[in-house]
């Protein structure tokens, strides 16, 4: 581990591979194959190392901006096909259904959600074909979904995928998918990926507007070292308050953290401005502290999904 300065009083650590270079940190964007074209997205591209979304192979819907991401080489396309093999075991199936089990597949809804054969092995569709939870697509390429089982899964999923490799976060900006969450039972790392992810998602600037990847690519190039700073500075942070219960002791420990990366927030949100970016978003410390961050913690990494999720991917 080595510490690289942010100021005189404080120092942030930085992981280090076996060689000398920095590990790096992936979002792993879910529930859907096309990412969001919104202010939420471009900030994960520019504090985030790496930015990747679940696409499997046959898959053509991609966007003309992941695309475009693609081409600046800001988005990366998994395939759980090739990339993750081990999601065809008998163990990701029997922690799903362990999952689908504790939550009795949550509220039953006449609604279904398509989920491409890609992302969803036969095994697990044809159980859910016998619940009643799923049928095959035939005007598609995959499966049509109860909807909270659909998103239960997908967060399984996405949880699996990112224990499998290590140093990936699962992410989202969709109320339905965070909530597929179990808030009831929050083990000390669930607790730190949720209070990270709100942190990160209100407390650093970015366009309120739609910026051209090529432009994100050019300033996450030419500020690289605040934007990584900022984060895992505030990564340090975190790591000291996950197992702290009280929400009014987090605040004002939180309050008293900003002014470490308080420079390097100005300098960015300058940078931003001089782009003529279209506005410049800062939630700020005091959004994050508020009920927002008990309500995200809560909901976003919690239980069981993550937990079951990330128990699968240990026993695969």
């Amino acid at each position: 581990m080595r510490t690289h300065p942010i100021n005189s009083r404080h120092s942030v650590a930085f992981s280090l591979d076996r060689h000398g270079g920095l590990l790096m940190d992936t979002a792993l964007y879910f529930p859907y194959m096309r990412v969001p074209e919104t202010p939420w997205f471009s900030q994960v591209l520019l504090y985030w190392d790496e930015v990747a979304t679940i696409v499997p192979s046959g898959a053509t819907n991609l966007s003309p901006f992941m695309r475009g991401l693609q081409d600046v080489e800001m988005l990366k396309l998994i395939n759980p096909d090739t990339d993750f093999p081990e999601l065809s075991s008998a163990i990701f199936a029997d922690g799903f259904f362990q999952v689908l089990g504790d939550r009795s597949g949550g509220p039953r809804t006449k609604c279904t959600s398509p989920i491409h054969t890609g992302k969803m092995t036969w095994s697990v569709f044809s159980e859910l074909d016998k619940r009643g939870l799923a049928v095959s697509d035939r005007g598609g390429f995959g499966y049509r979904v109860e909807t909270n089982t659909a998103d239960l899964y997908m967060a399984y999923l996405a949880s699996v995928m990112s224990g499998l490799r290590g140093r990936m976060l699962p992410v989202t900006d969709r109320q339905a998918s965070m909530a597929t969450f179990d808030p009831s039972n929050r083990p000390l790392e669930a607790r730190l990926a949720a209070l990270r992810y709100v942190v990160v998602t209100e407390a650093l600037p970015t366009p309120r507007g739609q910026v051209a990847p090529s432009e994100l690519r050019s300033f996450k190039d030419q500020n690289a070292d605040k934007l990584r700073r900022c984060r895992h500075y505030l990564d340090g942070i975190l790591a000291e308050l996950a197992d702290v219960e009280d929400a009014e002791m987090r605040r004002v420990r939180l309050l008293s953290a900003s002014s470490a990366i308080a420079d390097d927030v100005a300098t960015l949100q300058e940078q931003m401005d001089r782009r003529r970016w279209p506005g410049v978003a800062l939630g700020g410390f005091g959004a994050i502290a508020g009920a927002a961050l008990g309500a995200a913690a809560a909901a976003a990494a919690g239980g069981s999904a993550l937990a079951m999720g990330l128990g699968a991917s240990a026993g695969i």
